[in-house]
């Protein structure tokens, strides 16, 4: 029956520790703490952990979809050029010459430009 009760008083006030631990405090302060009262715990502390994984589990599954979701809406920018990375395979020597230089161009704009 302590079982029942201590289990009954802990799902109802779980929000409110304090309130919680009043009631407990008045409720079985006679009693003493026993093997009933161990295993009950031991019960508690194993739904308890059960819950935490099943959440964990929910909780990442949505993450990924949520990651999956944004990575299609929003792709990097290596998978948006990753099909012209490809095509480089196909460019001769003499287009792969052709390419000028980038170089730096802007400080000798800023240069013309302070003239």
């Amino acid at each position: 029956m302590r079982f029942v009760l201590l289990l009954f008083l802990r799902c109802v006030f779980a929000e409110s520790g304090s309130r919680q631990q009043q009631d407990e405090a008045g409720l079985l302060s006679g009693g003493t703490y026993d093997k009933d009262d161990q295993e009950a715990d031991a019960i508690y502390a194993a739904v308890d952990a059960k819950m935490d994984e099943r959440r964990k589990k929910r909780r990442e599954a949505r993450e990924a979809e949520e990651l999956l979701k944004a990575r299609a809406e929003r792709p990097k920018i290596q998978q948006q050029f990753a099909d012209l990375k490809k095509e480089l395979v196909n460019i001769s020597d003499s287009e792969w010459a052709a390419i000028p230089e980038i170089g730096d161009r802007s400080i000798k704009r800023q240069k013309r430009e302070e003239r």
